[in-house]
C-alpha cells in the first residue's frame, strides 16, 4: 500500500548536525508528503522531530515515520551478556530488563529503552512526547546485518539485533495543504545508565509541566480479600465496620480514602454508574459518601470510561458512541458483569460489554454528566480502569480530524480531568501509562497485586478468594517497580503494588516482603485486609509502613538481574537534619537460600558501618566495604547502615520501616553533658523502641532508661569483637515524644 522513501524533503537544523549513524527519517505514505526535520537539544539529549506537509492537491494517507530503521546494535564489549536493554512498555506492566541476546524477534511496544553495557555506560533512546501518535521502539533478530549502527565506537561488536524507532500514524488522512508534527524522538548517552532512567522522566515532566499530587494516597479497599463484599456480605455494612475499626485501631496513621471497587453500580453492570446498587448499598452511595466525610475520609469509586454493558439502563445515551471496527460494533465475545463473571453464572450467560469510541461527542456528554453527579455526592478518588479499550488502531473513529492513538484517547480522558472536582485523585489502570501524563495523578505500573476475588463458582481462585505464596507475581511487580519508579512524582505517582494484604493466613515471611515493598517504595498504600478482624501482629506490621515516606528505594542490580529474574537489592538513602543513613532491602524471591553481597558505597574507606536488621530487631555487626548476608527463601532483610560514631547513637527503630525517615525528626549528641536526645513522632497511644549503639567506654547514668545487651558475637564480621546495644522504649502520650538519655564515661582499662 505504502511507498517507503524520504520523498523530496528538506532538512533544517537548529543546533549541531545529527552525527549518530542510523538516524534518518523515512515515511510510509500515499501522496505528495514533504517534510522538515528539526533538530534540537534538551539538556544532554539530542532531539529530532519532523513536520509533515501535504503539498499535493489530494488528501494523503500517512503510516509509519521512522527515525531509526533497522540499525544494528553494536556492543562496546565483545561479550553480548554484558549488554542489557531496559524496556519501558508504556503499559500497565510487562516491563523488562533483558540481555540483548535474549531479546525476542520483533520485541516491540516499547516507548523508550536504555541500552547498557556493563562498566561502559549506556545510551537511551525513544520518545519524549505522547500527544497524538503511537510510538514504538522495536527490536528484531536478523541474519543479514545492515550498515547503520547504534552505539558506534572505534571498536564495536555487532550483536545480531537490529533496532527501529517510529511514530505510527495508523493511516491518518492528512488533507491537502495541511501539516502535522511527529512526536519528539531523542538520544542521550551517559556513563551512568541509572541516570539515564531518571533523566528521561525529568525531561518529560518538564515538557508537560507536571504538578504532582500533593499527597500519596493511603486508604482501604474491602470486600475482596477474606470477606466477600459482593454477594456473600453487604458491602455497606462491611465498609461501616471498617471505618469504625480504622478510627479505633489506625487513628493518626493518615487513612484518608475508602475505595469501593467494581460493586458500586446497580446490578454490578458497567454503564449503570449513577444508579445505586440497592443490594450492596441499601442507603445509597450519597449517604455512604457523607458518612466518609463525617469520619474525615473520602469515598472513591471504580470506573471504566470505555465500557458500556448491553444491559445497562444508560445504554441509549451512548448507543451512537459504540466503537466501530471493520464495519461492526465492538462487543466482547463473553459476558461481563463488572470485570469478571459473578453469581455462579457462566460467562456466556451474562450480558456483554460494548467498547466506546473515545472521540464521540455522546460519550463526552455522558462522561460529563456522570462525573458532575459524582462531584455532587462528594466522590474524590477514582480508579479509571480498562483504558486499553479506549485506544485501538482499528477503530473507525467518529472524529477523523484526530489521529487514532494518544490524541483520540486523550480527548476522552481530558473530559474526565476537566470535569472532576479540584483535589480529586485520578488513578489510571489496565492500559497506557505515558499517554495519561498531565491528565491523571497516579498510574498503575504493574498488574493486579494484593487482590482477591469473590468466592464464586467461576471465579479465578474458587473456592478460595485470595492467592498466597505467589512469588512469581511478587517478582513481576517488583521488576515493574524497579524499571518504572524513576517516573514517580516526575510524571505521576507511580503505583506498582496496588493493594497491601498481609492478614493471616498469608505467611509471615510473605507479609514481611509485602510490607517492605510498600514501606520503602513510597507508593500509595491501599489496605486490602479486614481491619476489624486483623490480628495484632499483622496490624503492627501494617503500622510500620505508615505514614508513607516521601522517597523511594532504587534498584542496585537492575542491569545484572535480568528477566526472567528480578532485581532484588534496593537502597534508600535518607538525609535528615541530624544525619544521613541508608536502608538496604535484600529480597529472596526464590525457593532456595541465597547469600547476597552488599556494597555500602563507602566514600571514605576507613569509615566503619553498623548494620541493624529491622525485621529481626537485631544488630548484625560492623563492617568496612563489601559484606555478605544470607537471605532465607521467600523472605527479605531490611538493613539500616549507620556510620559508627565514637559516642552513643541511634542505629535502628521498630516504629517505621525507614528506621528514622519518618518517625524520628531530631537526634543530637551533647558532647559537653554526654547526653543523647531527640524527638519522635507516632499517633497518640502508640509505643515504639529505638536501638542505640553504646561504645565500650560509655554507660548510662540511669540504667532504668533502657534495656542493654552485649552482643557476644556478630552475625557478620565475626572477628569484629563484641558490641553493646541499648533499647529505649518511647510512650506516646501525645503524637510527639522526646527522649533524653544521660551517659558517662567508664574506665575500660580494668575490664
Amino acid at each position: 500500500m505504502f511507498e517507503s522513501s524520504k520523498k523530496a524533503g528538506s532538512y533544517s537544523y537548529s543546533g549541531e548536525i545529527y552525527t549518530v549513524d542510523g538516524i534518518s527519517v523515512e515515511i510510509e505514505s500515499e501522496g505528495e508528503i514533504y517534510y522538515e526535520c528539526r533538530l534540537g537539544h534538551l539538556g544532554s539529549k539530542r532531539t529530532l522531530r519532523a513536520v509533515l506537509k501535504n503539498k499535493g492537491e489530494t488528501d494523503s494517507v500517512i503510516g509509519k515515520v521512522y527515525f531509526i530503521k533497522d540499525a544494528c546494535l553494536v556492543s562496546k564489549d565483545k561479550d553480548p551478556d554484558k549488554m542489557t536493554a531496559i524496556m519501558q512498555r508504556g503499559e500497565c506492566g510487562r516491563n523488562r530488563n533483558v540481555r540483548i541476546r535474549d531479546i525476542n524477534n520483533h520485541d516491540d511496544s516499547t516507548i523508550y529503552t536504555v541500552l547498557h553495557t556493563s562498566g561502559k555506560g549506556g545510551l537511551s533512546l525513544g520518545f519524549l512526547t505522547f500527544d497524538r501518535i503511537r510510538c514504538k521502539v522495536v527490536f528484531d533478530k536478523k541474519d543479514e546485518i545492515p550498515g547503520n549502527e547504534i552505539f558506534t565506537e572505534d571498536v564495536g561488536y555487532k550483536t545480531g539485533i537490529v533496532l527501529s524507532a517510529y511514530c505510527d500514524f495508523d493511516d491518518f488522512i492528512l488533507k491537502s495543504g495541511e501539516e502535522i508534527e511527529t512526536e519528539t524522538f531523542f538520544i542521550e548517552e551517559n556513563q551512568d545508565s541509572y541516570r539515564l532512567l531518571g533523566s528521561f522522566a525529568e525531561t518529560v515532566g518538564d515538557l508537560y509541566h507536571v504538578q504532582p499530587f500533593d499527597k500519596v494516597p493511603v486508604g482501604w479497599i474491602g470486600g475482596w480479600n477474606f470477606r466477600d463484599g459482593f454477594y456473600r456480605e453487604n458491602s455497606e455494612k462491611l465498609i461501616k465496620e471498617n471505618i469504625k475499626a480504622i478510627n479505633e485501631k489506625l487513628a493518626g496513621f493518615g487513612i484518608e480514602y475508602i475505595w469501593v471497587s467494581t460493586v458500586n453500580m446497580k446490578d454490578n453492570i458497567p454503564g449503570n454508574w449513577d444508579l445505586d446498587n440497592p443490594y450492596n448499598f441499601p442507603e445509597g452511595l450519597e449517604k455512604l459518601s457523607k458518612r466518609c466525610i463525617d469520619n474525615k475520609m473520602k469515598l472513591g469509586l471504580w470506573f471504566a470510561p470505555f465500557w458500556m454493558n448491553e444491559a445497562s439502563e444508560n445504554l441509549k445515551e451512548v448507543e451512537n458512541a459504540i466503537a466501530i471496527k471493520k464495519g461492526k460494533k465492538v462487543i466482547v465475545d463473553k459476558g461481563r458483569v463488572t470485570h469478571q463473571p459473578f453469581n455462579g453464572e457462566k460467562p456466556e450467560d451474562l450480558p456483554r460489554v460494548y467498547y466506546l469510541d473515545p472521540t464521540h461527542p455522546d460519550l463526552h456528554k455522558f462522561l460529563e454528566r456522570i462525573f458532575e453527579y459524582y462531584n455532587k455526592i462528594g466522590i474524590s478518588y477514582y480508579m479509571i480502569d480498562f483504558l486499553a479499550h479506549g485506544i485501538d488502531p482499528e477503530y473507525n473513529l467518529y472524529d477523523k480530524s484526530l489521529v487514532n492513538g494518544p490524541q483520540s484517547y486523550r480527548s476522552a480522558m481530558r473530559i474526565i480531568r476537566d470535569t472532576v472536582s479540584e483535589g480529586t485523585y485520578l488513578l489510571s489502570s489496565s492500559g497506557p501509562t505515558y499517554y495519561n501524563i498531565g491528565l491523571v495523578d497516579g498510574v498503575r505500573a504493574a498488574r493486579d497485586f494484593g487482590e482477591g476475588r469473590p468466592v464464586q463458582k467461576y471465579g479465578g481462585f474458587y473456592p478460595a478468594n485470595y492467592p498466597a505464596n505467589d512469588f512469581e507475581l511478587i517478582k513481576e511487580v517488583t521488576r515493574d517497580y524497579a524499571i518504572t519508579n524513576p517516573n514517580n512524582k516526575k510524571l505521576y505517582i507511580n503505583d506498582a503494588f496496588n493493594m497491601i494484604t498481609i492478614q493471616k493466613p498469608v505467611p509471615k515471611n510473605e507479609a514481611r516482603v509485602v510490607c517492605s515493598l510498600f514501606g520503602l517504595s513510597g507508593n500509595p498504600v491501599m489496605m486490602g485486609d479486614d481491619i476489624p478482624t486483623i490480628c495484632s501482629e499483622r496490624l503492627s506490621m501494617l503500622k510500620k509502613v505508615l505514614p508513607v515516606y516521601d522517597g523511594s528505594m532504587t534498584p542496585c542490580n537492575l542491569f545484572e538481574k535480568h528477566f526472567p529474574d528480578t532485581p532484588n537489592i534496593f537502597r534508600l538513602n535518607i538525609d535528615r537534619e541530624y544525619g544521613s543513613f541508608s536502608i538496604v532491602a535484600v529480597f529472596n524471591f526464590g525457593e532456595e537460600s541465597i547469600n547476597s553481597k552488599i556494597n555500602p558505597n563507602i566514600e571514605v574507606p576507613e569509615d566503619e558501618w553498623i548494620i541493624f536488621d529491622f525485621w529481626n530487631e537485631h544488630t548484625l555487626g560492623t563492617i568496612k566495604g563489601v559484606f555478605e548476608i544470607p537471605i532465607p527463601p521467600h523472605d527479605v532483610k531490611v538493613l539500616r547502615l549507620t556510620k559508627k560514631r565514637k559516642h552513643p547513637w541511634i542505629i535502628g527503630s521498630d516504629m517505621h520501616i525507614t528506621q528514622g525517615g519518618v518517625e524520628i525528626s531530631h537526634v543530637h549528641w551533647d558532647e559537653r553533658d554526654s547526653v543523647l536526645k531527640g524527638v519522635c513522632h507516632r499517633p497518640e497511644g502508640e509505643k515504639g523502641r529505638i536501638f542505640i549503639y553504646i561504645p565500650d567506654d560509655y554507660e548510662p547514668v540511669d540504667f532504668r532508661e533502657m534495656f542493654i545487651v552485649r552482643e557476644k558475637k556478630m552475625d557478620i564480621n565475626q572477628d569484629g569483637g563484641e558490641m553493646i546495644v541499648g533499647m529505649k522504649t518511647i510512650d506516646f502520650k501525645t503524637d510527639t515524644a522526646d527522649f533524653y538519655i544521660a551517659f558517662r564515661k567508664r574506665d575500660i582499662t580494668r575490664i
